[in-house]
């Protein structure tokens, strides 16, 4: 498991002295063989250490392993370095410390991302849409990932509304609704304006979604090239507006 070095020796020798002393004052609790490595919860298995100590071993771990049982170091190390909690007072690193965990930490975590990552691995794309889909038929729905919700899970969702509806949380929201200024109220009246169908996906939706992501911006359609309008931040709402009621004319004319 670990490699026959400098830092496998020393890792020892703290690990030995932490043996035959008593600790008094602020001591962590060090796994000797890492759990993520096999190691048990066993007093055998467990030493007091110094926070200075606690991180050096960790650090010396990083450098006495070598493939996945590295990387699984590497992460650890690196989350020493950085958490804290009200439990723990950690070892602050140097800056020379802190960059060489960091590089090796994102050369890592850069590799995991693009073999877990969806988007370049067909493996794990089609076993988190099998997930997705169980999920789904789970919770009563036809087991897509957009399909129609059925009427158990519809009641279900709007029950759990109605019991977070408290008379102190309509209050909020009511005085919210009257705080609005005149601006607030044109964006909220536009955002949930009537809804239109897109003439190339027919999808309904309003006028905002409409000028951005359908019409000659749909990716049903075949001459797609997307072009997001520029828009003037001084006059965002008219801009939608006009974009959108230039592809409800299309539609009333198609």
């Amino acid at each position: 498991m670990y490699l026959s070095n400098k830092y496998t020796t020393w890792y020892n020798n703290i690990i030995q002295q932490a043996k035959t002393r008593s600790l008094t004052g602020y001591k962590e609790r060090h796994h000797i063989v890492p759990k993520s490595l096999g190691g048990s919860d066993l007093q055998i298995n467990l030493v007091d250490l110094t926070a200075k100590e606690h991180f050096v071993c960790h650090l010396l771990l990083t450098k006495m392993t070598y493939g996945k049982t590295k990387e699984k170091m590497v992460y650890a190390a690196w989350n020493m370095a950085n958490q804290e909690n009200h439990q723990q007072t950690r070892y602050k690193v140097s800056g020379r410390t802190y960059q060489h965990l960091r590089q090796q930490f994102s050369e890592n975590h850069a590799v995991y991302m693009t073999i877990r990552n969806p988007m370049h691995n067909s493996k794990i794309r089609q076993k988190h849409q099998r997930a997705i889909d169980q999920r789904g038929k789970t919770l009563g729905n036809t087991g897509h990932k957009r399909g129609p919700i059925s009427e158990e899970l519809r009641e279900l969702l709007r029950q759990k509304t109605v019991n977070l509806m408290t008379t102190e949380r309509r209050e909020i929201i009511r005085q919210q609704q009257l705080n609005r200024t005149p601006e607030q109220k044109e964006k909220y009246a536009f955002i949930h304006s009537k809804r239109i169908s897109c003439v190339y996906c027919r999808a309904l939706c309003n006028l905002g979604v409409l000028s951005r992501w359908h019409g000659d911006n749909c990716k049903l359609n075949n001459l797609h090239v997307f072009q997001q309008p520029e828009i003037d931040r001084s006059s965002k709402l008219q801009t939608h507006s006009a974009v959108a009621t230039q592809f409800t004319v299309e539609l009333v004319g198609g």
